[in-house]
């Protein structure tokens, strides 16, 4: 499968638990449909990401490839890192911490979905 299926997959999914409710998986999903399109992207521009993908900074080093290939403003990147980091740390806490997202973060987490992909479609 291409990643830029898998993004449209986890973004359906991302969309199909936020209306069951389910806005740990909702958030999950979110990220890694965006996670997805960023590996889309890489790929696109033959961008090859020197990490293992079995450890816990491979995330890190994929988005930071991404981030420092592009030909943005500082302040474009300052924007990007932002909403990354925001997603990320939703998905964090849905994924690993003891306590349930509330619908305030998953809404949060939402918004940060979409304009991320707006911003890297563009790219």
């Amino acid at each position: 499968m291409c990643y830029d299926i898998k993004s449209k997959e986890c973004i359906e999914i991302a969309e199909y638990a936020y209306n069951m409710k389910s806005y740990n998986s909702s958030i999950n999903r979110y990220y890694y449909g965006v996670y997805q399109l960023i590996l889309f992207k890489l790929d696109n521009k033959n961008l090859k990401v020197t990490n293992d993908d079995s450890t816990d900074n491979s995330h890190n080093v994929t988005i930071a490839t991404y981030r420092d290939a592009l030909h943005i403003s500082s302040t474009q990147k300052f924007a990007f890192n932002n909403n990354i980091s925001t997603l990320k740390r939703l998905r964090c806490k849905a994924d690993y911490k003891k306590v349930m997202v509330n619908q305030t973060e998953v809404n949060k987490a939402k918004k940060t979905c979409y304009e991320l992909i707006s911003f890297i479609n563009k790219s």
